[in-house]
């Protein structure tokens, strides 16, 4: 049978004496081993998140922090206002959205310099927001009143993008609006959150080569099975391959990425413990 692959998550500890810390818990060989990274005063957090070159971490609790990994020590503020942020492919920036006010600003924070730009001030409604592959440019969605004079009236949506360094802005077409939810290198949960009418559920390897997609609708759907879901495997070349059949309840499987370069895998979640499979290797 084929060695598992290590699995890492980000997870919270409680120590002696109720010191919390955030810690990279790694399953290898069916034992947990957990690495501290930081120490946080309370275990009260909205997210967490790990940059892709694994130098920064970022923290949302009652304000934004960030911490250096090689550094250690403490988490520093980044902001003392909410921001529910995601780091760019590059891990150089946090592009975030401001929280619990009336209207949302997007802001974009360079971790390396610890300095912010607002991108966009005094918005409504966002629907959706992430980044583009080049690490320079962020799309975001909003809801668009057509008639101010009566905002009850239908809304439509409006995609545009900005470019991070410049600040220039511009409306993206329909065609552009409907790349979003559709192109391989946008479709990465790590770099977005939401979206105009996207539906979640990719979770890719860390080189981006590979994804895995619970997904009802695979070619090899049969009228026994359809409605069900699958775990289906998908390559960027256009490859696809069911790995684990469609299962007879929704939330049967759990999928997950690894931190590593070149492994995707999936749990099968059973009454008594949960069975893990290597689904594929990426090239």
């Amino acid at each position: 049978m084929a060695q598992t692959p290590p699995i890492e998550v980000l997870a919270f500890s409680e120590e002696a004496k109720g010191q919390v810390h955030i810690v990279l818990a790694r399953l290898e060989q069916g034992k947990w081993y957990k690495r501290q990274l930081f120490r946080v005063y309370n275990a009260y957090h909205r997210d967490v998140a790990m940059s892709t070159d694994r130098r920064y971490l970022y923290f949302l609790s009652a304000q934004t922090w960030v911490g250096e990994l090689k550094e250690g020590g403490d988490l520093k503020p980044l902001s003392p206002y909410l921001y529910l942020c995601v780091f760019s492919p590059n891990g150089r920036y946090l592009l975030g959205k401001s929280l619990g006010g009336r209207t949302s600003d997007l802001v974009v924070f360079d971790v390396h310099k610890r300095t912010h730009k607002i991108l966009t001030e005094g918005r409504v409604d966002f629907d959706g927001f992430g980044w583009y592959p080049d690490s320079r440019h962020i799309w975001f969605g909003e809801e668009i009143v057509l008639n101010k004079h009566n905002p009850s009236r239908p809304k439509t949506l409006q995609a545009s993008q900005v470019d991070i360094l410049t600040g220039n802005q511009r409306k993206l077409s329909t065609n552009e609006a409907r790349r979003i939810n559709t192109d391989w290198g946008l479709l990465d949960s790590r770099f977005r959150i939401g979206g105009i009418a996207y539906e979640p559920g990719y979770a890719y390897s860390r080189s981006s080569q590979v994804r895995v997609v619970i997904s009802p609708e695979h070619p090899s759907a049969t009228r026994q099975n359809k409605g069900r879901q699958s775990v289906v495997v998908q390559w960027q070349d256009g490859r696809s391959r069911v790995a684990l059949p469609a299962a007879a309840s929704v939330g049967r499987y759990l999928c997950f990425r690894r931190f590593g370069r070149r492994s995707v895998g999936s749990a099968a979640l059973h009454k008594r413990a949960p069975r893990f499979y290597r689904l594929c290797r990426s090239r």
